[in-house]
């Protein structure tokens, strides 16, 4: 990924900015401490400050999922451990940004309790 290693194209960048941005308003709020997230990974991947109106969230888990699916294994991973961070970011997992997490991890063979856990750890690390 741009500015994070890898070689991941523009629009698989976007894509994946795109699944962020998703969790972060998944409980229909933009916290401070999760906008600051997506300023600080925009910046990572060397986005122009003017492209983050071109950052549209993804619509839904749905939508959620099936973006996570067509993007190549790398891209995945970063992906995934992204939006976990994501869904830390404010210091609480609301519902609406577990059931988006649980709805991607089905998508991709894990299990809701692993994900807990791991959303759990994420948690008391911050």
């Amino acid at each position: 990924m741009r500015g994070l290693g890898g070689n991941v194209d523009d629009q698989l960048g976007k894509d994946v900015c795109r699944l962020i941005a998703g969790i972060l308003i998944a409980d229909h709020e933009l916290d401070p401490k999760e906008d600051e997230f997506l300023d600080r990974l925009l910046r990572a991947m060397k986005f122009p400050d003017i492209e983050r109106s071109s950052i549209k969230p993804v619509s839904g888990k749905s939508e959620a999922a099936a973006m996570m699916r067509r993007l190549p294994p790398d891209a995945r991973d970063l992906a995934f451990k992204l939006l976990l961070e994501a869904a830390v970011a404010d210091g609480t997992v609301h519902d609406d940004e577990r059931a988006y997490v649980h709805t991607i991890a089905e998508e991709l063979g894990m299990s809701k309790d692993d994900i807990d856990r791991k959303l759990d750890e994420l948690q008391k690390e911050r």
